[in-house]
């Protein structure tokens, strides 16, 4: 645990090589949107966010680093009414356009704390958004910030004097991690090492580093931050989600190895139908690296990794064998998946910080431009019925949005609450039309069910 008097802890290897790169991207945001049954008290918002901010203070911080090492400054904050987007419309339709907007309203990490607080009201909608730096936290991390801020806004509405106890750690200890690490998993790090260079290495000589859906225009090289993104989606309702995940159970599969797989099929068929005739894909996923920390209390740092998925033509040509040999390949990853990603970063947390800005500041121009030709799934999971308790109203939905980049990179973002899938695909506008995004999204969910019959 941090104490009160604490007013800064260390970056994670992870913090510092993230702030090199994305210091200046102020669109790198996450945000968890619920549509609630009725509105949020205002003045208990406003009092929640001060208690949140109190209990996870790496919320109202900003970096800042040295010659030697990078921290988190606390910021004091008397006042979090400037953290607080309140809007009010006449119609529903107006409310959905005003939600759209905060997707493209940055948090400027320079500048500000890493949160923000948006309500937004028609008369039947009722939309409540919590958007964190990603440099902060990552989705899982998101989703433990969403469940607190619900559990002190219910403390607040049943007893106004309450007030919240402890401090929690952010865990961005070095010491806390390496006594939360599991010393059998040592003679795993070598193997994870040598398996993604040598990845790594196959794909550079293959010509296999780029690809991404095609879209309706080629990739704009020129592409800054600045360029129109937009975000669509489509949901996975109830009834599709249990017949999905009594599939699972009854033939042992993972939701992860259907969206994974659904997402080879749909990807091999869009870009064939546009005459692509590549034999393989490879596309980007997220893994939650926790687990190698133990799972200490309170981790809400970016403790996820991108890893690569590549699948061949033979193995997408039926359901059935695209889901096996999808699954195979996951399976063999659980065992030392994300430990070499575990071990770099938090060495690099040793380095002088000097060291560390100039070497990946050379790799920066080379990432965004690797970025501009690629396209990635994260799947944060199921979103915790708690989140969306907040006494007097609940949440009808809950869903999660992270970042999307300039050029022709594609996120896909999936959440569940409730055993409703929500998928976003998040993309710039000069690349792919959002009316070929709606088409793509139900093609995947398409491929999606046929997987299950």
């Amino acid at each position: 645990m941090i104490n009160n008097a604490q007013n800064s802890t260390r970056m994670t290897g992870v913090d510092q090589v993230g702030w090199n790169v994305l210091n200046d991207q102020d669109w790198y945001c996450i945000w968890g949107i619920a549509s609630l049954e009725e509105p949020l008290r205002d003045d208990l918002v406003k009092k929640a966010l001060e208690y949140l901010i109190q209990t996870i203070p790496i919320l109202n911080s900003k970096p800042v680093t040295n010659w030697l090492y990078g921290y988190w400054q606390f910021i004091e904050k008397e006042n979090v009414e400037d953290l607080i987007l309140r809007t009010k419309t006449e119609t529903d339709e107006k409310a959905k356009e005003e939600l759209n907007k905060v997707f493209l309203n940055p948090i400027k990490a320079k500048e500000f704390s890493m949160i923000r607080i948006i309500s937004i009201d028609g008369p039947l909608k009722h939309y409540f958004v919590i958007q964190v730096h990603h440099l902060a936290v990552d989705g899982e991390g998101l989703k433990r910030i969403c469940v607190r801020f619900a559990e002190i806004y219910q403390e607040l509405y049943r007893d106004k004097e309450w007030k919240p106890t402890g401090i929690l750690d952010p865990c961005r200890s070095w010491w806390q991690i390496a006594r939360n690490f599991n010393i059998r998993h040592l003679w795993l790090i070598l193997k994870a090492c040598i398996i993604n260079i040598y990845g790594m290495i196959t794909s550079i000589l293959q010509k296999k580093m780029n690809y991404t859906l095609i879209g309706d225009s080629k990739v704009n090289e020129k592409a800054e931050s600045q360029s129109p993104r937009y975000f669509e989606s489509i949901t996975i309702e109830q009834e599709a989600m249990l017949k999905l995940k009594a599939f699972t159970k009854s033939r042992h599969f993972t939701i992860n190895d259907i969206l994974m797989a659904s997402l080879s099929l749909a990807t091999m068929k869009w870009n064939n139908d546009r005459g692509d005739d590549r034999e393989w894909l490879k596309f980007g996923y997220t893994v939650n690296l926790r687990r190698w920390w133990g799972e200490p209390n309170g981790t809400f740092g970016n403790f996820s990794a991108v890893l690569i998925h590549d699948e061949i033509k033979a193995n997408l040509q039926n359901p059935s064998i695209a889901l096996a040999a999808t699954k195979s390949k996951l399976d063999k990853l659980k065992k030392w998946i994300g430990l070499d990603y575990f071990v770099i970063p938090m060495q690099v947390k040793l380095l002088p910080y000097f060291l560390v800005s100039r070497f990946f500041l050379s790799l920066k121009n080379k990432l965004f431009e690797f970025l501009k030709h690629a396209h990635a799934m994260t799947n944060i999971g199921i979103v915790f019925e708690e989140a969306g308790d907040f006494g007097h109203t609940k949440a009808i939905g809950y869903s999660f949005l992270a970042p999307a980049f300039p050029g022709g990179f594609i996120l896909y973002t999936i959440t569940t609450y409730r055993n409703v899938t929500t998928i976003y695909l998040g993309c710039s506008e000069d690349y792919l039309k959002k009316e070929s995004a709606k088409s793509f999204l139900l093609l995947w969910k398409e491929r999606m069910l046929k997987i299950i019959g």
